[in-house]
């Protein structure tokens, strides 16, 4: 074999080591997340709200959602409020309220801070009587 065959595979077998090193390096991505789901009640011996709410993230953003399972009695006017809290500060990251409709409410998201943790909150309002549906913790990198 000539030198320029074996330099040529030298440098493609670089080419696809570099590449596949490349492909891996990312930043680190959080941990946990996912969804919680359950049935509470708004007043005793009435339908139960199942409802789940969720977290996620992608290494950079954390993303909130829920779904509503079923929609259980209202004493009334009726919101959902989704809300991501940092759990090192205390604070709301990002929020949104929707009306209280069955299926999917669309997430929400903000950048996360190293070394922070969140989590959805999600907010059931009827009529001045609240019930809450908490997600799995999300751990930024």
């Amino acid at each position: 074999m000539g030198f320029s065959r074996v330099l040529r595979s030298v440098l493609v077998g670089l080419v696809v080591t570099a590449g596949a090193t490349l492909g891996v390096a990312s930043s680190a991505y959080a941990s946990g997340g996912g969804c919680a789901t359950s049935s509470q009640t708004v007043k005793d011996g009435t339908a139960p709200w199942n409802i789940g709410s969720c977290s996620s993230d992608d290494g950079v953003n954390v993303y909130g959602d829920a779904y509503v399972n079923v929609v259980g009695y209202q004493a009334g006017g009726c919101n959902i409020k989704l809300q991501i809290i940092d759990q090192n500060t205390h604070l709301e990251v990002a929020a949104r309220q929707d009306s209280c409709y069955a299926g999917h409410h669309p997430r929400i998201s903000a950048r996360m801070a190293t070394g922070h943790t969140y989590r959805t909150t999600t907010r059931l309002n009827t009529n001045m009587i609240y019930r809450y549906w908490f997600s799995p913790i999300t751990k930024c990198c």
